[in-house]
C-alpha cells in the first residue's frame, strides 16, 4: 500500500526519535513516508536504515540543526527529492531535545537565550516551514470555507514545562515557551 503522505521528525535520537519515526511509517498507524532531520549523521542514519528495515515507505535521512538557514535548506531538498514526490505533508514533528542543565547562579544571560533561541525560536521556524509546506501541499482555505485539513505539527514536550527542578531554569523556560508556542 503507498504511503498517505509525508511526515517530518526532526530530533531523530536513536530511542523515542526512533519510536516516533516507526509510528509514523506504520501501515496499520500513520503509513507515512518520513524525512527524519537530526545534526548528528550517526543517529540520522542509524533511526532511518533500522525504521526502512520496518516499512516499505520511504524513509530518508537529511542532517540539519534547528537554525533557520539549516532548516530551510532541508525542507527544499525535501521537497525536491523524488521519493516525496506528489505526497502532501500530513505531520511535522519537532522532537529537540534540551538537556540544559546548571546551578541557577552560573546561568549566564548568554547560554540562557541561546536555549530559548534553539528550543523556542527554532520550533516557530520549523513550525513555519510546515505551515508553509502545508499550504502548498493543500492550499490556504480555511476548514470553515471548505478547505481541506492541512495537517498536523507536534512540539513534543516534558513534565519539566509545567514544573521545573532545581538546575534547570534554562531548560524550564524553553520547554515552556515551546508549549506556549505549540
Amino acid at each position: 500500500m503507498p504511503p498517505k503522505g509525508l511526515a517530518i521528525l526532526i530530533g531523530a535520537g536513536p530511542t523515542s526519535g526512533a519510536g516516533i519515526a516507526r509510528v509514523l511509517t506504520s501501515p496499520s498507524n500513520g503509513n507515512l513516508a518520513l524525512a527524519i532531520l537530526s545534526r548528528k549523521p550517526d543517529n540520522l542514519n542509524k533511526v532511518a536504515e533500522g525504521v526502512q528495515s520496518s516499512t516499505s515507505n520511504p524513509v530518508i535521512g537529511f542532517p540539519s540543526d534547528t537554525t533557520p538557514e539549516k532548516l530551510s535548506k532541508a525542507f527544499a531538498d525535501m521537497r525536491s527529492h523524488p521519493s516525496f514526490k506528489n505526497l502532501k505533508l500530513k505531520v511535522a514533528v519537532f522532537h529537540v531535545k534540551n538537556s540544559s542543565r546548571k546551578p541557577f547562579l552560573e546561568e549566564t544571560h548568554v547560554d540562557f537565550m541561546n536555549s530559548l533561541n534553539t528550543y523556542v525560536g527554532d520550533a516557530m521556524t520549523f513550525a513555519q516551514e510546515a505551515v508553509k509546506r502545508m499550504f502548498e501541499d493543500s492550499g490556504k482555505t480555511p476548514l470553515a470555507d471548505g478547505g481541506e485539513k492541512k495537517g498536523t505539527i507536534i512540539i513534543t514536550g516534558t513534565l519539566g514545562v509545567m514544573r521545573t527542578n532545581t538546575n534547570f531554569a534554562a531548560y524550564g523556560a524553553s520547554r515552556s515557551g515551546a508549549r506556549s508556542l505549540a
